[in-house]
């Protein structure tokens, strides 16, 4: 069974630490903001960050990667296909007005399909492009964290359409969602982000 603690506040992105329950092995998801939050987290815990994880390369969800891996002592994974957008962070983040960002260093390339195993926490990597182009979800258990996936800004519609499809057809009715944005949601919710969704979520 794992754990997960969001951070961020209602309309800031999320970041999700994810433990195994009864055991000390950790992975951050997208650490964007609120580290020293996360960080008193997993030192009072006394948990070890194995990996830190990125659904995209936007400076929202990946402006404090690289600092968490230098204090955390772990690694980072991403798309190689946000690795462009992942080291024009630090300009991005000056023009934005925020200090201290660094690009990250990825040391694993992830791709559809992989499988990743900290201890009890066994992850599967899925991609899912659209709102960026090396867009992926990562499934724990009954658990999937999609990044912006469910935001209807797409950078390429068409994909985004396709990737929300396959995540349907890959998930079922069971499971829960946690979202970039927002809260976390049951997988049959998920239809209600698709354009042709009567129901049409804004």
């Amino acid at each position: 069974m794992i754990i997960v603690e969001s951070f961020g506040s209602k309309d800031a992105a999320r970041t999700y630490l994810v433990s195994a329950s009864g055991r000390k092995e950790a992975i951050l998801i997208d650490p964007a903001s609120d580290l020293e939050s996360i960080l008193a987290r997993v030192k009072q815990d006394s948990l070890g960050v194995r990996a830190i994880l990125l659904t995209h390369g936007h400076l929202r969800h990946a402006a404090r990667a690289q600092e968490a891996a230098v204090r955390l002592g772990c690694k980072i994974g991403a798309h190689v296909a946000e690795l462009p957008a992942l080291q024009q962070l630090p300009s991005l983040a000056e023009q934005s007005g925020l200090c201290g960002v660094k690009a990250p260093l990825v040391e694993s390339l992830l791709k559809d399909k992989d499988v990743m195993s900290f201890g009890d926490i066994v992850i599967e990597v899925l991609e899912t492009p659209g709102h960026s182009i090396g867009d992926i979800s990562f499934h724990i258990e009954s658990q999937w964290f999609v990044g912006d996936l469910c935001e209807r800004s797409p950078h390429d519609a068409v994909l985004w359409e396709e990737s929300l499809r396959k995540l349907i057809r890959r998930i079922g009715p069971s499971g829960k969602i946690h979202p970039g944005h927002g809260f976390p949601f049951d997988a049959k919710e998920l239809s209600t982000y698709l354009p042709s969704s009567k129901k049409g979520r804004k």
